[in-house]
């Protein structure tokens, strides 16, 4: 899917205005989804980022947005994060060793979808700017604009296409972010977490909709 490599100057708003992307959604939805999940609210920044790009990427359905925001703010701690927790502590270039090639960087997780392995960067840096500059500086993932592009580049990618998330099942968006490790891994009891962020999320971006949690431990 071709993708464009920069947005539109994003436009602030405030609960009462009406949704950025077009989607139905107001920040009022994103702050209750995070608040409801013990996540600090968003701010009005966040909030716009995630409703322009909804839009650009053509997210049409609440149920992929509750998704998305479900998946980013389980792995960014609710925006809290933009860099692997791990990689603090831990050498990732030890974590996530290029597959070829020398490198003096790491490629570990960075950004709201927490982007690794030196194949995804590569892949992200050519779809979205059309050189290798993610590979040369992995740490321009961590610029909010940059962040933003990889993620929903991320999920357009190898998420959206999936027919399972096409369907509507939380479950394979899961399967197809982290399904190694937690729907047939030893992590199955974070896959349990993400379900619950999920149905908290749903109801508040669509009280009608039911989750479907198949196309991962079910």
């Amino acid at each position: 899917m071709a993708v464009v490599a920069s947005y539109a100057v994003l436009h602030k708003r405030n609960d009462t205005q009406e949704d950025v992307g077009g989607i139905g959604l107001t920040c009022k939805d994103l702050n209750l989804a995070s608040t409801s999940n013990q996540y600090d609210e968003v701010s009005e920044e966040t909030c716009a980022d995630f409703l322009n790009n909804c839009e650009k990427f053509q997210i049409t359905s609440k149920v992929e947005a509750a998704m998305i925001y479900t998946n980013i703010i389980w792995e960014s701690g609710g925006f809290r994060y933009n860099r692997e927790i791990l990689c603090e502590s831990t050498d990732c270039s030890l974590v996530y060793p290029p597959s070829s090639g020398y490198y003096t960087v790491d490629f570990g997780g960075r950004g709201y979808i927490q982007l690794t392995w030196l194949e995804n960067y590569k892949a992200a840096s050519d779809s979205l700017y059309g050189d290798d500059r993610l590979v040369q500086n992995p740490d321009l993932v961590i610029d909010e604009q940059v962040n933003w592009d990889v993620t929903f580049w991320y999920w357009n990618t190898f998420v959206h296409i999936d027919p399972g998330v096409q369907e509507g099942h939380f479950g394979s968006s899961i399967n197809m972010i982290n399904g190694a490790l937690e729907c047939r891994g030893e992590h199955q009891d974070i896959a349990q977490k993400r379900f619950d962020i999920y149905t908290k999320v749903l109801s508040v971006f669509d009280s009608s909709a039911t989750p479907d949690y198949s196309g991962c431990l079910y």
